[in-house]
């Protein structure tokens, strides 16, 4: 088995450079496998357009992301910390004179109908502002009642990046 060895890379700040943490790099009959890398600032700037935001829903801290690919949108909303629920929900195509949109669970919980009714809101006001893109939309609540998840869509509305 190989062995792994911990190499210190360092990221270049204009004409200074900062060390960073200690990152093993694999070896293996001592030859590296990976080669070892410096990150630059290009490489640290995220390069998706996004918007962070935090609010009080019903006395919940409550923290939203909301960010825009080439083909969907991400926006994760959570009071607890972690990802929760996530849901997919897109505008179907068709030759109908009304729109009709597709919510489905793709990890979590399956019986909250607020949830997808959560989602379903935000995908029309997605395809109501003239945007195509698909939305994956994470809950991660405490608090699934109507107020938290009409709080959560005015949150996302507001600060739309469609």
């Amino acid at each position: 088995m190989g062995q792994y060895f911990g190499l210190s890379p360092v990221i270049k700040r204009g004409p200074t450079t900062v060390p960073c943490p200690s990152i093993p790099f694999p070896f293996f009959n001592n030859t590296p496998i990976l080669e070892p890398f410096e990150f630059t600032k290009e490489a640290m700037d995220f390069p998706v357009q996004h918007k962070k935001l935090s609010l009080d829903i019903k006395g919940n801290k409550t923290d939203i992301v909301i960010c825009a690919y080439d083909d969907h949108f991400l926006v994760i909303a959570t009071q607890i910390g972690s990802m929760g629920t996530i849901l997919h929900a897109r505008k179907e195509e068709g030759v109908a004179i009304h729109p009709t949109f597709s919510v489905s669970v793709l990890l979590g919980k399956r019986d909250e109908p607020m949830l997808i009714a959560c989602a379903r809101q935000i995908i029309e006001h997605i395809s109501n502002a003239g945007s195509s893109r698909s939305l994956v939309l994470s809950l991660g609540l405490r608090d699934h009642s109507l107020p938290t998840l009409k709080g959560i869509v005015s949150a996302v509305t507001e600060n739309c990046l469609w």
